[in-house]
Order: structure tokens, then sequence, then C-alpha cells
């Protein structure tokens, strides 16, 4: 969005120097053709702000946020390793093989993320951000 405001921007600067010199050396019809492209241009930069407001950014987060399957989802993942962590084919008789299940997380981006799932007590989450903030007021900048 930002790039496409920024292009805007510029063609409405383009248009605004094109119309200067279509001023002094031409008839109003061009003139008119102009002003009303520039007046597209700012239309379509008010609605580019608009839709970068809060409300309408805080609804698409929302929307998000009630279905974030397509665009975030866990996949399990099994793979079978040896002692030296190479990464074998399932033998069902060797002892050194090992077989390691867990869960890939994929993002929109398609990057995977190995994920692990786990419970955290909310008295045990508090502790730690209480810990964290503690921590911050201890070093002092000079």
């Amino acid at each position: 969005m930002r790039h496409e405001r920024e292009g805007l921007r510029a063609d409405a600067s383009v248009e605004r120097a094109h119309l200067t010199v279509l001023r002094g050396s031409s008839g109003g019809h061009e003139y008119q053709v102009h002003t009303r492209h520039l007046a597209d241009l700012d239309a379509r930069l008010r609605e580019n702000n608009e839709a970068l407001m809060p409300a309408h950014l805080i609804a698409a987060l929302a929307d998000y946020l009630q279905a974030p399957e397509p665009a975030l989802h866990l996949t399990p993942v099994t793979v079978t390793v040896d002692r030296l962590g190479i990464i074998r084919d399932e033998s069902a008789g060797d002892s050194s093989v090992h077989t390691l299940n867990f869960p890939e997380l994929t993002a929109r981006d398609r990057r995977l993320h190995l994920a692990m799932l786990a419970r955290i007590s909310r008295d045990e989450a508090l502790e730690a951000v209480e810990m964290v903030r503690d921590q911050e007021h201890r070093f002092m900048l000079i």
C-alpha cells in the first residue's frame, strides 16, 4: 500500500507539472482531461488512506484471527535419524535408528518452522513476564 500511495503521489506531481505547462500553451479541453485525471488520482489516494485507517485494519485482523487456517497451520512430520543425526529410512530392527515426531508450522510465506506444543500455566507465564520486566530495569544507558 505504501508503494502504491507513493506512486499515486508521484503521478499526481507529474500531472500537476504537466497541467502547469498546458495552462500556458493549450486550450481548455486538454487542461480539463488532465484535471479530471488528477482528481481520479486524488480520489484513489484518499481511498487507499481510508483503507489504512485503524478501524479497517482492526476489522481485517479480526477476520484473519477468526479463520487463520489458510495462512497458518500445523502439519505432523515424522523423521527417522541415526545417533549421528543423519536421516535414515525407517528400519524396524535397527536399534541405533530413532523416529522423531513433531509438528511443523507452515505460515503464509511458506517458510517451514519447527514447532513444539507445550502447556504452560497462566501463573508460570505471568511469573516469566514479570521476571523479564524486572530484568529490563536493571540496565542503565549512559
